[in-house]
């Protein structure tokens, strides 16, 4: 940090923002350690929201969620459909979905690339951990942000969730009975076999 950033000011502010709430800090302070953005502006972007109440807590995480939203999408065409229907398809599933998937496992249920899984969630940092590897799951900071009414249309996701996940419990069961049926077919061939030696020796 350099000498005199950010100003007493500024950490006035922020406080009275918190209103002793950690996972308001903690998620300003990652926001702010953007990689792709100076951290003075992104600073400026949160001592910058209205005051809503003189104690804004709670109140106050409905602000900072909305302006780390709007910011996953800032240089993203509004007419970009593609970008919006993925984001709605990845955030979406995380957060709607009961066990944690990996970066791996989101690729295979939505048919999305791993790459773009990943760069619809690199502007996300503050809000998910995302591990460095496809495989470990993706994890929510708190659970707070599920509970955000992020976008109506999310919720409409979970029905085409739901969808894929049956789909792809009927496959497991599916494979699962038909090997077992071999297994026992198999079994019983070989029994009848042995059976009709041990006839023919006797």
């Amino acid at each position: 940090m350099t000498e005199g950033w950010p100003s007493s000011s500024d950490v006035g502010t922020l406080c009275k923002k918190a209103a002793g709430l950690f996972i308001y800090a903690s998620t300003v302070i990652k926001f702010v350690a953007s990689e792709s953005n100076p951290p003075s502006e992104r600073l400026a972007l949160i001592t910058s929201l209205p005051q809503s109440t003189s104690e804004e807590g709670k109140s106050g995480l409905d602000q900072l969620y909305i302006k780390v939203l709007q910011q996953a999408f800032c240089g993203v065409h509004a007419d970009n459909s593609q970008h919006h229907l993925r984001f709605q398809s990845v955030v979406g599933t995380v957060l709607l979905i009961f066990d944690p998937l990996s970066v791996k496992g989101l690729s295979e249920l939505l048919e999305i690339n791993t790459q773009h899984i990943c760069s619809t969630m690199c502007s996300l940092h503050s809000l998910l951990l995302v591990p460095d590897t496809i495989e470990d799951p993706i994890h929510i900071f708190h659970k707070s942000f599920p509970d955000f009414p992020i976008v109506i249309a999310v919720v409409v996701w979970d029905y085409f969730i739901a969808r894929r996940c049956y789909f792809f419990l009927f496959l497991s069961y599916f494979f699962s009975f038909y090997f077992l049926t071999f297994l026992i077919f198999n079994h019983m061939t070989k029994e009848k076999t042995s059976i009709r030696g041990a006839h023919q020796e006797h």
